[in-house]
């Protein structure tokens, strides 16, 4: 994160909204403090109704006081940030934006080079995308363009699909960045790391090393107010298709498991509300050797080799390993060989809307989502959507419905329950 950013202008619809304040704002400023944007750089805020620069910025205070930044720091990022009312919307409404980005671009002597973040429903795609294209501001003749799209990526196949079409009307695929801030955070980037910078990990990556993977993210709060969009939404539009999927894809790396690499290796996925606590987790359990060497001793493991990778809380992972306990009789102990993010690394960690708002105004796409990759996704669960399973009810706080229990694994060895 050491190059600086081209000069550029930072655009966000629906700039006086929730996700601006407690994210957006936030994260563009700590990135601007710790030095890794150009110097000619400004955020200009989009919003209806008219505003002030300096009534707005008195908003971005707040929004940073809020996220505990130092008061020159704060300072020092508002005096960048501007405020454009769009109005209605109308094509004459675009061009007076046209016209705004270009003064302050010629103020500053910032190029053509615009990143537009549209945190607006999907609905109101369309109109955005028209009113950019009348007012000229999808040209890359003399800079460049890059439409930054929020979640939901569609609510099925259909949908996924329509909306990608309307996203392709008026942009090309390399200037769009769909963004879910689960691929923004340092533990899932550490999967591949892990996965492919270890040669002793890469070799026992396979169906030959590995006999199940186990995937948990659950919250340990309820629905609360969110409970008409749940019961449409369920767990698995708001969970399984995306973070989950995601992690699943990380881990095998290839979307599709039913491959020579993973066949036969049964890949388990839980996640739900009212859970004991909350957690991201994934379990490795590998293969046990042919023969237990020490059994005939009268000692043995007493459980699978695992490797577990926790994502939050508390990111790290720990591998566990047996070794002899002093003395006689031969007596095995496991042990786990752990690491701890916040124990090695002295620094906070940086949140995942820095990341994937610095990588934007880089041009990197690499944490980003293909529009491939949300049509494939919503294929896999379309037979589920289409024809829905009887629901099992589970008692809060418990790890979910008895039902799960007839998975072929017993349940206490198939669930990894220690945290790291």
């Amino acid at each position: 994160m050491s190059t600086k950013t081209e000069p550029s202008l930072f655009i966000i619809f629906g700039g006086t909204g929730d996700l601006s304040r407690r994210k957006l704002l936030p994260a563009l400023a700590q990135i601007w403090v710790e030095g890794h944007l150009n110097e000619r750089f400004r955020v200009v805020v989009v919003g209806r109704s008219p505003k002030s620069d300096e009534e707005f910025r008195n908003v971005a205070r707040q929004s940073l006081a809020d996220v505990g930044m130092p008061q020159a720091d704060i300072d020092r990022s508002v005096s960048h940030i501007h405020y454009h009312a769009l109005g209605e919307g109308t094509d004459d409404d675009y061009r007076g934006l046209a016209t705004r980005l270009a003064d302050l671009g010629r103020d500053a002597d910032i190029p053509p080079n615009h990143a537009f973040y549209r945190s607006l429903p999907p609905r109101a795609f369309n109109s955005t995308a028209g009113g950019l294209g009348v007012a000229g501001l999808k040209d890359e003749t003399h800079g460049w363009t890059r439409l930054v799209v929020e979640k939901p990526f569609g609510t099925g196949l259909a949908s996924a699909q329509e909306l990608n079409r309307q996203i392709h009307d008026h942009f090309t695929e390399n200037q769009i960045y769909r963004i879910d801030h689960y691929l923004g955070k340092e533990t899932v980037q550490n999967l591949l790391v892990f996965r492919l910078a270890n040669a002793f990990i890469e070799s026992s990556w396979n169906r030959d090393r590995i006999e199940a993977v186990q995937i948990t993210v659950s919250e340990h709060l309820g629905v609360g107010t969110r409970a008409e969009y749940y019961d449409h939404s369920g767990a698995l539009r708001d969970m399984v298709q995306n973070h989950i999927t995601q992690l699943l894809t990380l881990v095998a790396l290839q979307l599709f498991i039913d491959s020579w690499r993973w066949q036969g290796v049964p890949f388990y996925v839980r996640t739900g509300k009212c859970m004991p606590h909350k957690s991201t987790q994934i379990a490795i359990r590998f293969r046990e050797a042919p023969i237990s060497f020490f059994q005939r001793m009268g000692c043995s493991a007493d459980t699978h080799d695992v490797l577990t990778i926790t994502l939050q809380p508390n990111g790290g992972f720990s591998f566990y390993l047996d070794i002899k306990q002093p003395g006689s009789p031969l007596r095995l102990e496991r042990i786990p060989l752990k690491f701890n993010y916040d124990q090695h690394f002295a620094q906070t960690m940086p949140d995942s809307y820095q990341t994937l708002l610095l990588d934007v105004l880089k041009g990197d796409q690499t944490l980003f989502v293909h529009a491939d990759e949300v049509e494939e996704s919503w294929s896999v669960y379309r037979p589920i959507l289409e024809n829905p399973p009887k629901a099992c009810d589970y008692v809060a706080g418990t790890w979910g419905p008895p039902g799960a229990n007839h998975l072929a694994i017993p349940e206490a060895d198939l669930w990894q329950r220690k945290r790291v």
